[in-house]
């Protein structure tokens, strides 16, 4: 018996379906980790410059940067929760398509959706995000303020705790 063979009864809408929530929540990874790099490696000239500026993305990236830690917390429980959710949808992706025996589903869905979150979600947008960290901070700007607010209450928490772990371990 193969290990791995093509499954004979898939459903091409639900397939179609679960392709486009995994590019969608693919790109939202990648949208995170670039912001991670934008936001967190500007200059402190590139900040008064922004500062300067009267345009409403420059005026938000400043705003945001007010509160680095909460800036941070956000993106980070954005990231996860957008991986976690990506790894289960583009598990059942590759489970409408291939039909496994024994560990060869999480050798294939560690190996290659690893891969993809690693090149597409992360390693990608941090390069691109490296080469021109204004751009692409004033781009995102808006979705992280939104962001903001929305993961307000879970940000809250990990801030408070890790502010709590950093003063006991001191």
């Amino acid at each position: 018996m193969n290990a791995i063979t093509i499954n004979e009864n898939i459903d091409l809408l639900h397939l179609l379906f679960l392709g486009t929530v995994s590019i969608l929540l693919l790109l939202l990874s990648g949208m995170a980790s670039a912001s991670e790099v934008a936001f967190f490696s500007l200059s402190r000239s590139e900040i008064e410059h922004l500062n300067s500026r009267t345009d409403t993305a420059a005026r938000r990236v400043v705003k945001l940067l007010e509160n680095p830690d909460r800036l941070l917390a956000t993106i980070l429980v954005a990231n996860n929760m957008v991986n976690i959710c990506l790894v289960i949808i583009a598990t059942q992706f590759v489970d409408l398509i291939f039909v496994f025996t024994g560990v060869w589903e999480f050798v294939f869905n560690t190996i290659v959706i690893t891969f993809l979150l690693l090149l597409f979600g992360e390693i990608m947008p941090k390069v691109l995000s490296q080469t021109n960290p204004v751009k692409m901070a004033t781009a995102l700007s808006l979705p992280l303020k939104f962001l903001r607010w929305a993961l307000f209450p879970l940000s809250f928490i990990l801030i408070r705790t890790s502010s709590r772990v950093s003063r006991l371990a001191s």
